[in-house]
């Protein structure tokens, strides 16, 4: 039974990597990316939190917004 859904995951992982395109390889190094994406990632963290958050004006103080999306899905 093991060799089963051994072989079934296999496939399924086979099909993933198959069906996902192919990303663009970065022009830069990795060092270079992390400065920029560290900054990036971390004013999306901020822009989350109620209090000063640009997405979480509705939110109290230090309340996180999990998904500011108000449609597609509605998640108010």
């Amino acid at each position: 039974m093991a060799r089963i859904w051994t072989s079934i995951c296999a496939v399924t992982l086979g099909y993933a990597a198959l069906a996902t395109p192919q990303l663009a390889r970065a022009a830069g190094n990795l060092d270079t990316w992390l400065a920029s994406e560290t900054t990036v990632a971390r004013q999306g963290i901020l822009d989350n939190i109620g209090g000063n958050g640009v997405y979480a004006a509705s939110a109290k103080s230090g309340i996180v917004i999990a998904s500011p999306s108000t449609d597609s899905p509605d998640c108010k």
